[in-house]
């Protein structure tokens, strides 16, 4: 039998991977300019999916987990209920979202803010139920949803595009139906909320608030240091560069989905590797970077010289430019790959403020430089945004790395 650790993974896999496949295949037959509104309309939807995160889910998984908390069972239907509530504050704000995008860069259809708005509370409903399952370490159920979810939206997705014209409105409302049947089949989790009481309602509110302040923060940072050049990008360049630009991020996925698994593993071994001294902790990254460096390196090395090959293959002629792009994306994605072994590293001996800096650095860089490096660079300008956001992130990290004796800067 699969450990629960595998099984994560192999879950994360398989979501990513969807979700991977399924931007291909999108991209592929809406063209640059709509799947450039479709990228900005998803980024603001996963923007406040980040707020939903440090407000609902995370403290779930941290506040949640704790032996009375599991015993009585209120705090998951506390949680439901705050769900509830931010679904309440999220509609207006989504939808606030929408028309800013829709007045200040490209027209968007009443229908496509209508069915992005359902599937984003859906997405958001589902994503609660799946920490829940986590938490309730019924892990092999999250697989079987999440197999079904994706295996029915990749399903629907392809056999409409293949005998009609695929839209941003109709993929939206193709993706929906599979979201609603696992939040269908969960329904339990809405089940005798009242008894959650009043008192303790207020008192644990109190606690989630102040737990999900700092990530709140941090996701508001993010945004502001990272997403918002592809805003900027799409407003003096045009709607397509956003889709070009998405489509040519989209080539490097699978390596983010990597990134994105190592966070399953790593942090664990980390504490492991710490506990036997920071000596054997700087050989485990070491080792790591080797280990996990050299595949990525390599594949890095491929796609950077077949990019065009590569882009043409996947989207077709109308991307051909992306190509360019791909490059720019390659090295932006091994300074990623850096970013996230050291993140871990300094999570693990809890030098939080390297990487707060890092952040924050980020951000005043991106505040103050997009609208003039993509003014006057148009797609040049945009790239090397991006590659400054991870170079910056990435030094007050290796300056603590540094410390340790293991690189000299």
């Amino acid at each position: 039998m699969m450990s629960s650790a595998k099984i994560s993974i192999l879950t994360q896999a398989t979501t990513s991977g969807a979700r991977f496949f399924l931007g291909l295949i999108l991209a592929r037959e809406l063209g640059p300019e709509a799947f450039g509104l479709y990228t900005m309309l998803w980024l603001a939807v996963l923007f406040l999916n980040s707020i939903h995160t440090s407000f609902i889910t995370q403290p779930l998984m941290s506040i949640g987990s704790q032996k009375n908390n599991i015993a009585n069972n209120r705090y998951i239907k506390l949680t439901v209920l705050h769900q509830l509530i931010f679904l309440l504050i999220l509609i207006p704000c989504l939808l606030v979202f929408f028309f800013g995008i829709d007045y200040f860069i490209g027209d968007v259809a009443w229908q496509v803010m209508a069915l992005a708005t359902l599937y984003a509370i859906g997405y958001y409903l589902y994503e609660l139920i799946r920490k829940i399952l986590f938490l309730e370490k019924r892990i092999g159920r999250v697989f079987i949803l999440d197999s079904l979810v994706n295996g029915i939206s990749l399903c629907f997705v392809l056999l409409y595009a293949s005998y009609y014209e695929l839209t941003i409105a109709n993929y939206f409302l193709l993706l929906l139906f599979p979201v609603c049947l696992a939040v269908v089949l969960e329904y339990r989790i809405f089940v005798k909320l009242a008894e959650v009481g009043k008192d303790y309602f207020i008192k644990k509110t109190r606690e989630s608030y102040f737990f999900g302040a700092p990530l709140f923060h941090t996701a508001l940072t993010q945004f502001f240091s990272s997403q918002i050049t592809l805003y900027i990008a799409a407003l003096i360049i045009g709607v397509a560069a956003a889709g070009e630009i998405g489509a040519a991020r989209n080539i490097l996925g699978l390596l983010f989905v990597l990134f994105m698994a190592f966070e399953n593993f790593m942090p664990i071994q980390a504490n492991y590797a710490y506990e036997k001294g920071i000596n054997s902790l700087n050989k485990y990254f070491i080792n790591s970077f080797i280990k996990f460096g050299t595949p990525i390196i390599l594949i890095c090395v491929a796609i950077f010289f077949f990019s065009k090959e590569i882009v043409v293959f996947v989207y077709g002629v109308d991307y051909l430019y992306a190509s360019e792009l791909v490059r720019w994306f390659v090295v932006i994605h091994m300074l990623m790959f850096v970013n996230r072994l050291l993140t871990i590293y300094c999570r693990t001996l809890a030098l939080g403020a390297a990487i707060k800096l890092g952040g924050v650095m980020s951000l005043v860089m991106s505040l103050a430089l997009s609208y003039p490096l993509i003014f006057y660079f148009n797609y040049e300008g945009a790239m090397l945004i991006m590659l400054m956001q991870q170079i910056l992130i990435l030094l007050p990290m290796l300056k603590k790395f540094n410390q340790n004796g293991i690189v000299k800067i």
